[in-house]
């Protein structure tokens, strides 16, 4: 099927993630929801069930969000807000000296005493957190564009 090939690309960028690291190919995918249907209707795919699922006792989910996995060599994390015709394959290791990408959060959360606004009296707050963010290995990642995506 025409979706095979596309996880014929993604193996091929997995194969170059473990040349490059000398640690181990992909195993994680992160995609928005277009791609991860396409990804879903594939041979492979399993997808994720975290626990009993009723109407009493669902939340609801919001964000990025573990689909499933494929041939379970691959975690498929969908982003609603991810580009829409791209994949990030990428390697997630099992120390911090295998990390790619590392957020060091330093000031989880900072509030202000409450402000009020002089032209309404609405009471405010400030919220503030601080933080450093650096790719340090580039090559633990790599993209894939798929190409004619409906819509």
């Amino acid at each position: 099927e025409w979706y095979e090939t596309l996880l014929e690309v993604v193996n091929d960028v997995s194969a170059q993630i473990h040349r490059k690291t000398l640690k181990g190919g992909a195993n994680f995918l992160i995609c928005g929801p277009e791609v991860a249907n396409i990804l879903e209707m594939t041979h492979g795919f399993r997808a994720s069930i975290d626990g009993p699922a009723s109407a009493a006792n669902y939340t609801g989910e919001a964000g990025v969000l573990k689909s499933g996995t494929i041939n379970k060599k691959w975690d498929i994390y969908v982003d609603p807000y991810f580009p829409r015709n791209v994949i990030l394959v990428g390697r997630k290791g099992s120390s911090f000296l295998e990390s790619g990408y590392v957020f060091a959060p330093y000031v989880p959360l900072q509030v202000t005493p409450t402000i009020y606004g002089t032209e309404d009296f609405t009471p405010r707050k400030g919220v503030m957190t601080r933080f450093g963010r650096k790719m340090v290995k580039p090559d633990f990642y790599g993209l894939v564009v798929v190409q004619d995506l409906l819509g």
